[in-house]
């Protein structure tokens, strides 16, 4: 839970969750100013003891270590660690921590998320693109672990509550023209097909990725990856385009889904899928399949549409091409 809470600050500066990993806005997280990247740590310290116990602890096995990690005698009540700009820029994370730990006592609890604050505010600094956009990766990983292990209710007060734009800020990620790295939009992908299982979040998750329009940010994705399989160059992870199809897959199970996905063009797409001959993107065809039959399945007039677009001709072709394949291998 503590990797998948939203990053502190930066909505009151203006960020969202896009600028952080988008090579198109470096700028607005690199000009952030220098308190955006302080670090203020709450924790309520109810045994002024504890820590110089868990200090002992260790004493017969590493004496260095005693005198790294003795705390002050800190009364019982509410404290506040504090950590400058400054002292990120010129400590690693894990130097901080061993010091906010010594001057504080911060309890065995409150460690890694005060780590996770600490590992945050270095990860703005300019330079550190690589550090922000992993842990806007575990933060996403996060979110959709909870999401398929957690009741929608549940959900709702963990996140929802607190960030009511964290659907549309996800599927800004896979938005073709903000140049966000393919872990990132896996990552996306796995959020929102998560998101989507849910009853009452089923038309939000449609929405915001502009699931009914021909040049939204579903569509324009779907296009990109069919486009760029097609390519014997292609290095695009298979991963991701089994993902996606699996997105897809999950939105043309509902009705009101499947209308606007078709609508939007993507029976001609998913032909083009089964014409690919690589030998390297076989798994794409079974997947494609699926999601063929779930349109058929879920559409009334699908079959129609994918007679009309020539869809029975390529199929027929693929199946011959397969065929000779497994007699030239024999």
């Amino acid at each position: 839970m503590v990797l998948a809470k939203k990053w502190p600050h930066l909505r009151e500066f203006g960020v969202k969750l896009v600028d952080l990993v988008s090579n198109n806005r470096k700028t607005e997280v690199e000009n952030l100013p220098s308190d955006a990247r302080d670090v203020s740590f709450s924790f309520y310290k109810m045994d002024a003891g504890t820590g110089i116990e868990q200090v002992k602890e260790k004493e017969e096995n590493n004496e260095l270590l005693i005198t790294a990690l003795k705390p002050q005698n800190l009364p019982n009540g509410p404290i506040n660690v504090f950590v400058s700009e400054t002292t990120i820029q010129t400590q690693s994370p894990m130097k901080i921590l061993t010091d906010s730990i010594c001057t504080y006592g911060v309890p065995e609890e409150e460690k890694f998320e005060l780590l996770n604050r600490i590992r945050i505010s270095y990860a703005l600094h300019k330079g550190n693109g690589i550090e922000r956009e992993k842990l806007v990766i575990a933060r996403l990983i996060s979110i959709a672990i909870y999401a398929h292990t957690h009741s929608e209710s549940q959900t709702t007060s963990s996140f929802f509550l607190y960030e009511p734009d964290l659907i549309s800020s996800v599927a800004e990620l896979l938005h073709v023209e903000y140049d966000v790295s393919i872990p990132v939009q896996t990552a996306a992908i796995a959020v929102l097909d998560a998101f989507i299982r849910y009853r009452n979040r089923c038309q939000e998750v449609l929405t915001a990725v502009n699931a009914g329009v021909n040049h939204g940010i579903l569509m324009a994705l779907f296009r990109r990856t069919v486009s760029d399989v097609a390519s014997p160059s292609s290095n695009l992870p298979q991963s991701f385009v089994e993902a996606l199809l699996q997105f897809v897959n999950l939105i043309a199970a509902h009705t009101s889904g499947v209308n606007m996905i078709v609508g939007a063009g993507l029976i001609p797409l998913l032909v083009q899928l089964i014409e690919n001959r690589l030998a390297n993107r076989l798994g794409i065809i079974s997947k494609t399949m699926q999601l063929i039959d779930s349109v058929h399945y879920s559409l009334q007039n699908g079959f129609t549409l994918f007679c009309a677009a020539q869809g029975v001709n390529v199929l027929v072709e693929r199946i011959e091409a397969s065929f000779h394949q497994v007699l030239d291998f024999a």
